[in-house]
């Protein structure tokens, strides 16, 4: 995916939910990429602080590392920003 490019993301964290409504993370995994490969790149997420994740993804080739800032509204729809280095 290039700089605006549209594209997927699946987030998978596994934990406990705690009483503020977040989770104490145990593991987490995600998976990006373009919308005819959107799991293109597959890792984990390596640090999860309230709505931001960082994750590590592989195409098997490349790592880049992951930054998504995300937002869950009242009807439970995700939404947000994603920048890679």
């Amino acid at each position: 995916m290039r700089s605006g490019a549209n594209g997927s993301m699946d987030i998978t964290i596994t934990g406990q939910p705690l009483d503020n409504g977040g989770v104490s993370m145990t593991s987490g995994a995600v998976a990006l990429g373009p919308a005819d490969q959107p799991r293109q790149y597959k890792g984990r997420i390596t640090a999860l602080d309230g709505s931001r994740l960082e994750a590590k993804v592989s195409d098997g080739s490349r790592t880049i590392s992951v930054t998504a800032n995300v937002a869950v509204d009242a009807a439970g729809s995700i939404s947000g920003t994603v920048s890679a280095q």
